[in-house]
């Protein structure tokens, strides 16, 4: 594992948009945030543009990014937001700048790709984190456990239900549906040892279902040592009712696996959500009756 340095006051910080667009005037009170904490916040050449559904033409979106990548005075890469649009992207980039010029690839989401493309290959640590577009609608304490990680390099996250056990591994995952669509490649993450944290939004219920049976068949949970369950934001259901709930499913996948769960993690498409670092050394505990403790950190 190898990670960037953590950030110093006055660094440079990168604003791209690898995937929907954003504009121009909605990046402004993140730009505030940013400087407001002690940094200098660069705006890309995918902010305020668009096409199609997109910021820019995949090949545009895929230069700014690699402009971030190739700066060395760049520290971390704010993605602007999610939507659909890294994949397109992530195999027309070089990563090799991020040997001599580490930094922080920082979103969630879509950007889901970008975190486990960069572990799966070259097993570098990133933060899943809000975008530039949840700044002015999340809370403080969401906003600063960004800065927090990036500053410090660690951090943790309670709740009261779960299933019992101890884990300890990197703390690997992010959204439920680009896992799944990048199964089979080469971006997917080796899970074996792994706590796995799972996300997801605007899905129907058989839908999350459905994309866990076919993880399971492909194998990507064994070995597995521990589950975290953010938030199932606008889950969807048919006419004729699924009859399970998120949890039911999950649990259905993965109580006989005799490893712990712990859920209402808070992490996913939600205003309160907190950064965690993907990749990161981290410790899962769950008690007899479901209190549970989650703490990570760069070693």
């Amino acid at each position: 594992m190898s990670h960037p340095p953590l950030l110093c006051s006055g660094d440079t910080i990168y604003i791209t948009a690898p995937a929907r667009a954003l504009p121009i005037d909605e990046v402004q009170h993140a730009i505030r945030s940013i400087e407001k904490f002690g940094f200098k916040a660069v705006v890309g050449s995918t902010i305020g543009t668009s096409f199609h559904q997109w910021s820019s033409a995949d090949w545009a979106r895929a230069a700014d990014v690699q402009t971030a990548l190739n700066n060395p005075e760049v520290k971390a890469l704010f993605m602007a937001r999610g939507g659909y649009g890294c994949v397109r992207i992530i195999d027309e980039l070089d990563f090799s700048p991020l040997h001599k010029y580490p930094k922080w690839i920082v979103g969630f989401s879509d950007v889901t790709v970008f975190h486990a493309h960069l572990w799966s290959n070259f097993r570098i640590v990133s933060l899943h984190a809000p975008m530039i577009i949840n700044f002015k609608e999340n809370t403080e304490e969401s906003i600063q456990s960004i800065f927090h990680q990036l500053l410090t390099g660690k951090g943790s996250l309670s709740g009261t239900v779960g299933l019992p056990g101890v884990a300890q591994g990197p703390l690997i995952g992010g959204n439920l549906s680009v896992l799944y669509s990048l199964l089979g490649s080469k971006s997917f993450p080796d899970l074996r040892g792994a706590i796995l944290m799972l996300e997801d939004l605007d899905e129907y219920l058989y839908h999350i279902d459905r994309m866990l049976y076919a993880l399971k068949r492909a194998g990507v949970f064994e070995g597995l040592a521990g589950l975290v369950v953010g938030s199932f934001t606008n889950m969807h259901d048919n006419q004729v009712p699924f009859g399970y709930s998120v949890s039911d499913i999950l649990l259905h996948h993965f109580a006989h696996r005799g490893i712990p769960v712990a859920f209402e993690a808070n992490i996913g498409h939600h205003t309160d959500q907190r950064a965690f670092i993907h990749g990161a050394d981290a410790v899962l505990e769950v008690d007899s009756i479901g209190n549970w403790q989650l703490r990570w950190q760069l070693t």
